[in-house]
């Protein structure tokens, strides 16, 4: 089968995409921005060559690549397209679908977004309209979680198949043993006031950094306005008073961001309950996932989270959670007193990670893939 990718801001998705369907006589073909581009020729490694690209030049228009794009659908038969991350530009999108023609899994972010939008106005109503006519032309909704996926068929009649393949996938090779010597806390992604709140870990490392000394904290994430710049600068006070922590004022390389989540010991996400778009309210856990259980899937390792997060049914025996900053150092404290809590912790995140290896990902997506192959009209 001959398969496109269209990627321009997950690199996880669209390589976890790509090693899940990369096998028999499949052909694939990607569709990146330049930054996606490079990520994946990179992390894909000798395979990258085999594959075909088409990239969105610095100077060329989303519209004049998409065009470049269709006519690639087109002229290579592409028979399966996934549309993967779609923000904005909604009507260059559906005219893609429409002219391509092409059976289409898109896969929807924010499912609120999506099928449940508040009104902010004029061009959110055009938005909301363009993407009615988006759904209404792909053969398939692609959704990063089963709690989403729960979660879209209670409050919509959606009839079009609803899949459910993950964001990441696990290589054994993504787990990496960490230093003994040293308890490391990771917290990934972008330092962003609308995603994750900060402020309450910061606080009680305070705490944390004056009672251990084998303790560090990693902000493994760019720094987004404002408050991104804050945290940056409380990050710098820190490290000046001698503890160990490690921060980035700008975006963090593939690479790096990989050692850090392969040699950590678990990985902290501060997450809100909500983020808005907008209006429209997305409840992370439930109509939003979380980049960072998908990076415990991914390094398997254990993690510590908000109680008002509804953690994954898979990650609940790996995953900590906690109500108030007090509640954050017990769980930090009795870690690192009784590292056979941790070890359990580990051994556990272990084994929900294997679940997500290449060929269960497989086994359990062929079959629905086969199935919306068959369909006629969609």
């Amino acid at each position: 089968m001959k398969i496109g990718i269209i990627e321009v801001d997950h690199y996880e998705l669209a390589y976890s995409i790509c090693r899940v369907f990369d096998f028999h006589e499949n052909e694939i073909s990607f569709f990146v921005s330049e930054k996606m581009y490079e990520q994946l020729y990179k992390g894909l490694g000798n395979a990258s060559k085999k594959f075909k690209w088409l990239v969105n030049d610095k100077n060329e228009s989303l519209k004049d690549f998409l065009n470049r794009a269709r006519a690639e659908i087109i002229n290579e038969k592409i028979e399966l397209l996934f549309l993967n991350s779609i923000y904005n530009n909604y009507n260059l999108y559906s005219a893609l679908i429409n002219k391509t023609k092409t059976r289409t899994v898109l896969t929807v972010h924010n499912v609120n977004s999506w099928f449940k939008p508040v009104s902010d106005g004029i061009q959110s109503f055009l938005d909301y309209r363009t993407k009615r006519k988006i759904l209404k032309n792909v053969s398939a909704i692609n959704v990063l979680g089963d709690e989403l996926k729960d979660y879209l068929l209670s409050v919509t009649n959606i009839k079009k198949p609803v899949l459910n393949l993950p964001y990441c996938i696990y290589e054994s090779r993504n787990a990496e043993p960490s230093d003994n010597n040293l308890l490391k806390f990771v917290i990934p992604g972008s330092i962003d006031t609308r995603r994750r709140d900060y402020m309450p870990v910061l606080d009680i490392f305070v705490k944390i950094y004056k009672d251990f000394k084998d303790v560090s904290l990693i902000l493994s994430g760019k720094p987004v306005g404002e408050y991104g710049k804050k945290i940056i600068e409380i990050c710098r006070n820190y490290k000046k008073e001698g503890n160990k922590i490690i921060f980035f004022e700008e975006f963090v390389p593939q690479d790096e961001f990989e050692k850090y989540l392969g040699t950590c010991d678990m990985i902290i996400s501060p997450v809100r309950k909500c983020m808005f778009f907008g209006k429209t309210s997305e409840e992370y856990g439930l109509s939003k996932a979380t980049g960072a259980t998908f990076d415990m899937i991914k390094f398997a390792k254990p993690g510590i989270m908000p109680s008002d997060f509804k953690v994954p049914g898979y990650l609940k025996n790996s995953v900590l959670t906690y109500k108030n900053i007090n509640d954050l150092y017990d769980i930090v404290n009795m870690i690192h007193n009784d590292r056979n809590v941790l070890k359990n912790l580990k051994e556990h995140a272990i084994s929900n990670s294997l679940k997500y290896s290449v060929d269960n990902v497989r086994n359990i997506i062929q079959p629905q893939i086969e199935e919306i192959m068959k369909i006629e009209k969609w």
